[in-house]
């Protein structure tokens, strides 16, 4: 039930997919000689696209989600049982650096957790992510261990966990690892909200540590209507963490 659950919110996240329903959906009533109500239903497929794709829509869906404040280097906190960066993708290729294995959201989670290591000197660095049985991809957390030795962190100070295949499961998993002491937390600043949620819920202290901001004011005049790719991306992962924000409430409920 869970995994069919995940995978429903990650299509309900994604515009691209809604607004093929829907243009399946115009198909259907066209058929059926609905004319009107499948012009209305196919324009409301391509505006949702259209809207999902420009900047002003996709900032003012994932600043909410953005709203922890970072961390000061001046004023970190003192007496943190460790660093936990959480995990995100790995894809190993031998004819590719280390930081072209991590894409996207995974290298700035990982490099925010050896950027803060380094502030610390000696600290626990434990490095999160699995993956699920017979899925045939790569634990983050390897890759992150890789990066971690190559930007020169003590591989004694590393601590792998690559069970954990869910921010539920890593909740768990750090939790126990951690106990009652508090620790900083890495993850992307719009999954901090979910994560924060899923931590404090099994008894943890996490101290938010985001990064990988995505929110940004349009600077120009084209930034307002022309429709980008980086814009729907922003899009759909605000839309993944408010359906995974409601289905933890609905749980809890």
């Amino acid at each position: 039930m869970k995994y069919v659950l995940r995978h429903a919110i990650n299509a309900l996240s994604m515009p691209l997919v809604l607004m093929l329903g829907l243009l399946l959906i115009a198909a259907f009533l066209r058929w059926r000689g609905y004319r009107r109500a499948s012009g209305a239903t196919a324009i409301s497929g391509i505006l949702l696209l259209y809207l999902s794709a420009i900047a002003p829509v996709s900032s003012a869906l994932i600043a909410p989600l953005e709203s922890w404040p970072a961390l000061s280097d001046a004023h970190l906190p003192r007496d943190i049982a460790g660093i936990a960066v959480l995990g995100a993708l790995y894809r190993p290729r031998d004819d590719t650096p280390i930081t072209g294995q991590i894409p996207g959201s995974g290298l700035a989670r990982v490099a925010e957790g050896v950027r803060l290591a380094r502030h610390y000197g000696n600290v626990r660095l434990v490095l999160s992510g699995g993956v699920p049985p017979d899925s045939g991809r790569a634990a983050s957390s390897h890759g992150y261990a890789i990066f971690a030795r190559e930007m020169g962190i003590d591989p004694a100070s590393i601590v792998v966990i690559d069970q954990p295949a869910t921010t539920s499961e890593e909740a768990h998993a750090l939790a126990k690892l951690f106990g009652d002491a508090p620790f900083l937390l890495v993850t992307s600043a719009s999954h901090m909200n979910r994560a924060m949620r899923l931590f404090e819920g099994t008894g943890a202290h996490p101290i938010p540590a985001p990064t990988g901001q995505q929110a940004r004011a349009p600077k120009h005049l084209d930034d307002y209507f022309v429709p980008r790719s980086e814009s729907l991306s922003i899009t759909e992962t605000a839309l993944h963490e408010y359906l995974g924000i409601l289905a933890i409430s609905a749980g809890q409920g």
